[in-house]
């Protein structure tokens, strides 16, 4: 499982660096056209932006916080990855 993350208004650092897996078991990402990083709160998706694949053979990825990002209000979010 992979720990909650924190992150205080305004942040945009660090970057969020995850290894995609399925069952345990890095995910190859190689042919994977797009890589979508998304969180949802009660009012719906407030994030969605492009991840960049780092070592994608092991489905490392990083997604950038942007300006819209930062202005997300404090609270709980689903986060989830779209390949």
């Amino acid at each position: 499982m992979t720990p909650d993350i924190l992150i205080r208004a305004g942040d945009r650092l660090p970057v969020l660096r995850r290894t995609l897996e399925l069952d345990g078991v890095p995910v190859d990402l190689s042919a994977a056209t797009s890589i979508v990083f998304k969180a949802q709160g009660a009012s719906g998706t407030v994030i969605s932006g492009a991840c960049t694949p780092v070592s994608p053979s092991i489905g490392v990825v990083d997604y950038a916080w942007t300006t819209n990002d930062a202005l997300v209000p404090a609270g709980f979010y689903a986060a989830w990855y779209e390949v």
